[in-house]
This record gives C-alpha cells, structure tokens and sequence, in this order.
C-alpha cells in the first residue's frame, strides 16, 4: 500500500514528449519508442502480479482484523502529505519546464532549475513531515473514529500512531523519486524509472514474509519505506547519473521557472480527484462504522480489486488516448476530438461494464479466488465481497472520467475539471454520512461509486455544453446501449450462479468450486455481451479482445 500512484504501480504512464533530437531517425525514433513500449508494458505485467501478491501475503498475516485496519488506517496522513506537495504530479509539471530549457541548449537552466526545485521541495517535504512524525497522534486522534481512536482500546491508537510515523519518511523517498524519474524520461531513458514500482511491492513483500512473523503488522510498514528507498532513490539516483544529472545545492524561491512550477501544480493539488478522495474517506468514514472492527481492512482490499480492474481493462484502452487527442486539439479539428472521445467510452463502457456486472455477482468467488489464504477465513471473504460489489458498480465511471478531463487539459483548461472533482466529492459528502452508519462498508463503497457517476455525468455535460459537443446526445445513447447489454449480461450469470450451488458439484475445496462457479456462469454471460455489442455494432470485440490480451500479456499491440 501506499499513496494511490505508488501504491498500485500497475499502470505506469508512460510520458509523451516531443522528439527534440535532430540527428534521430524517423525509424530509429519508431524503434526507441517500440523499446520503451515493451519496456513499461513488461514492468506494468510485473507490477501487477506483485501488487496481487502483495496484497496476499497481507490478506494470510492480518485478514481483516484490527492489525489490518491500523495499518490500512496509517496512510491515511501520508496520502494527505504526498497529495498537497503534489509528489504523485511532480513529474507531469517538472518535465516540460526542465524540457524547455534543456532541448534549446541551455543546459545549465535546466540544471539550475532541478538543483533549485530539489532543494526547495526537500525542505519543505523535510519540515512536512517532521511535523507530521511529532503531532501523528494528534491528527490521528482527530481524523479517527472509534475503530481507531477508542477509549477504550488505546493500543489501536498507539498501533496506528507507529505505523504512520515509520511510513512518513517514504514521503521523501517519493518526492525525490519523482524528479529523479523526471530527469530520466526527459532523457528518453525508461528501463530504470520502470523498476521502482517493482522494487517499491517487492520491499512490501519481503517486509510481510520476513519481517511480519516476528515484530506483525509492523513489518509490513517497515517494507514499504525499504521499497520507497530502494525503488525511487536508490536505483534512480543511479539512472539518473547515467542521464548526466548536475545538482548543485541552490534555494531561491523568486526564480521564475519554480514559480511557474507552483502555478501549474495548484490546481492539481486542489482537485478532489476521486481516487485521492476515496483513498481518505474510505479510511475516514470506515473508522466511524458503529462495530466496525475490520471494515478498514475490508474497503481497502474491495478497492485494490477493484482499481486493478480498472486498470487492467479500463486505463488500458485509454492508454494511447491523450497523445492523439493532443495533436487534434493542437489542430482545431474538434469534431475529430468529440468522435474519438464517443469511440473510446464506448470501448471502454464495453469491457467494464459486463465486467462490473458479472463481477458484482461472483464477488465472493472472485474475493476468494484471490485473496482466501492464511487468516483471510470465510468471514473475511464475506467482509470483503460485499463493498466489492458496489466499488464494481463505479469502474465505468471511475475509468472514463479521466479522458474527459485529458480534453480539458489538452485545451488548457485546468479549471473545468478541478471545479467538477471537488463538487461532486463535496455534494457525496452526505451520503457518505448516511450511508456508512446505515449500511456499513457497503454504503461507503455505494457512496464512492455514485460519487463516480456523478462526477462523470457533470464532467461530460459541462465539457459538452462549453464545448459545443455535438455527438453527446449520440453518446449518451450508446452508452445506454452498452448498459442493457451488461445488465442482460449480469442477469444470465446471477441465474446461473444461482443454480450451481443446488447441482451438488464434486469438490471440497472452496477455491476450486469459486474457479467453477465463476467459469461456468461468467464466462457464458460475458461471451453474450461480446456477441450482442459485435451484433449492435457498437463495438469491435474481436479488435478490443486483441487490445486487451497485448494489455495483460505485455505484447505491444499489432
């Protein structure tokens, strides 16, 4: 675990940068980028089978027990810390301002302007987090609720208040990281920044299976600031100095490119983009549930499952979308911006949508496939398919509001989707109250997932009204298309699962009955909605069912 861009590395970005170099061919420029392709795609393949396991070997040592909700609770301050130094954005405003000068020739600007921003930042993230490590209980026990924050129970507090202050130090780790991968992207150099998401899980890893057995939960925390160190200092100060990196220690906070790095961070740090929001409020509501023992614990691994799901077939086909959408905008051939934005939530809404509603119904198998080892019992997989199936209902929303808000950005327009964001979360604020002391866990994924909606519909209306989108309409229709293909989709699993338990299958073991179960009636249901998109047109399944296997398999598409 960890801040939501390092703590799932699955789907790294890859940066689109201009070709400032002269003397490269065109073929030699297509072959780099083919290897830097395979590059990012074998390291997101790995990323992803470590984070699965990672997530195992936390689910065996703590299930869903209070250990766990400590733990899962003791990110909580340094999300918040690594959201408002704009760590996880760095690299998206830092590589154009270092570009600028370096690629014209002015080299030494460009290192003036790293040296300065490196040294300003530390100081700041320095003081940040000292701060935080001396007042950690403090915030805790004004964050927390009682799962967390109980009288009654101090040790939890106490458990949460250590966990925190190891894990805050990584926040440096990940600053420093971020301008180190910076200066090697700018370089066109992608094997090592590709690493440190690979080591970041391994050190997880290795601090769960080496460490947990003897000090508990703790090792696990302990892992995460080996993997933060290891992954975006260590080899990245090495990468970096293959890259030619100069710094100098300079601090002078009227130079103007670091003021224009602060302009164009704020508004990013200001957005209440979803995944920064559900990663707080699950934690805050979640340590409020009435009895709630273990629904920290139970939220935080529906929301992994559901995020990898996300990017596993969501974030995916989006994946080449904004460089494309760049150039149109850059060439006023707007009808062009709106027609490949109709195609891609189409794309997008046929993969995820089937896939939420089948999944939603198979939750339990598909929690027990992954997840049911060690102390992650029966109880526990109980715990944790129910908010599953509600995250599922949002990944449509959750995958698709990105492009939508990639326009805007394409156009200059930060404004539009920072405003729509922080509404949307504002407005669910209420139901998130409600919902989590009626319904528990459940209602705070329900929450999270209508927030999802909301801010998509919001987002797509206000970009179509200011922009004059003439295919929304179009759409809209579409989309309701793909949503009755899904529901019917849905409908034959939830009727097949159904029988299947009555038909008296001949295994034991609850794993290989899920794997049965979820094959027997989801893979019937899926094939339907591929059948019924290709018949309806609105999709090419042939061509996404190739896109996705490249995707998952890590083979650069035909």
């Amino acid at each position: 675990m960890g801040p939501a861009h390092l703590r799932h590395p699955s789907h790294t970005a890859l940066p689109i940068m201009p070709d400032h170099d002269h003397h490269q061919t065109g073929s030699g420029l297509g072959k780099a980028l083919s290897i830097a392709v395979a590059i990012m795609a074998a390291s997101n393949v790995l990323s992803k089978l470590l984070a699965l396991l990672r997530m195992r070997v936390l689910a065996a040592t703590g299930g869903v027990g209070a250990n766990v909700d400590a733990y899962a609770f003791s990110f909580l301050v340094p999300e918040l810390l690594n959201h408002f130094l704009a760590a996880g954005m760095l690299s998206i405003t830092f590589i154009p301002l270092f570009q600028k000068h370096y690629f014209k020739g002015d080299r030494e600007r460009a290192w003036y302007f790293f040296s300065n921003l490196m040294t300003v930042g530390t100081i700041l993230c320095g003081a940040c987090i000292t701060l935080g490590m001396v007042f950690a209980e403090d915030i805790i026990r004004l964050l927390a609720g009682a799962n967390i924050n109980s009288p009654d129970n101090p040790a939890q507090r106490i458990l949460t208040t250590r966990l925190t202050r190891i894990i805050l130090p990584a926040q440096l780790c990940f600053f420093w990281g971020a301008l180190l991968m910076g200066i090697q992207y700018s370089q066109k150099r992608f094997l090592v920044p590709s690493l440190a998401g690979v080591v970041y899980n391994t050190g997880i890893i290795l601090g769960g299976t080496l460490l947990a057995p003897r000090i508990g939960i703790e090792g696990f925390s302990w892992g995460v600031l080996a993997g933060a160190l290891g992954g975006n200092v260590i080899i990245q100060i090495a990468g970096a100095a293959r890259a030619g990196m100069r710094y100098r220690p300079v601090f002078n906070l009227r130079d103007p490119d670091l003021r224009r790095y602060i302009l164009l961070t704020v508004p990013l740090i200001l957005a209440l983009n979803m995944a920064f929001a559900n990663e707080f409020l699950f934690r805050f509501f979640g340590s409020r549930i009435p009895g709630g023992e273990g629904a920290i614990a139970s939220l935080e691994y529906s929301w992994r499952i559901m995020y990898m799901i996300v990017s596993i077939f969501g974030q995916s086909l989006a994946a080449g979308f904004y460089p494309f959408v760049s150039h149109l905008v850059a060439e006023n051939r707007l009808d062009e911006v709106h027609e490949l934005l109709r195609s891609a939530l189409i794309k997008i809404g046929g993969a995820l949508m089937p896939l939420a509603g089948i999944g939603a119904v198979l939750s339990p198998c598909l929690v027990t496939v992954l997840l049911r080892v060690g102390r992650f019992d029966t109880r526990s997989v109980a715990a944790t398919a129910g908010p599953l199936s509600f995250y599922l209902l949002g990944t449509f929303f959750f995958a698709a509001t990105p492009l939508i808000n990639r326009i805007c950005y394409a156009r200059h327009n930060t404004i539009l989707p920072l405003a729509v964001s922080t509404g949307a979360v504002l407005v669910c604020l209420p139901l998130y109250v409600v919902a989590s002391r009626l319904w528990g866990a459940n209602g705070i994924a329900l929450s999270s997932s209508v927030c999802m909606l909301l801010q998509f519909f919001l987002v797509f209306f206000s970009y179509s009204a200011v922009y004059r989108n003439a295919r929304a309409a179009a759409t809209m229709k579409s989309l309701g298309a793909v949503v009755c293909i899904a529901a019917a989709g849905t409908a034959v699993c939830l009727g097949i699962a159904r029988i299947l338990p009555n038909a008296g299958l001949p295994v034991s073991s609850s794993v290989a009955r899920c794997v049965i179960v979820g094959g027997v009636s989801g893979i019937p249901a899926l094939v339907l909605c591929l059948v019924l998109l290709q018949i309806t047109r609105l999709l090419d399944t042939r061509s996404l069912v190739r896109s996705l296997f490249c995707r998952i398999s890590g083979r650069p598409p035909a």
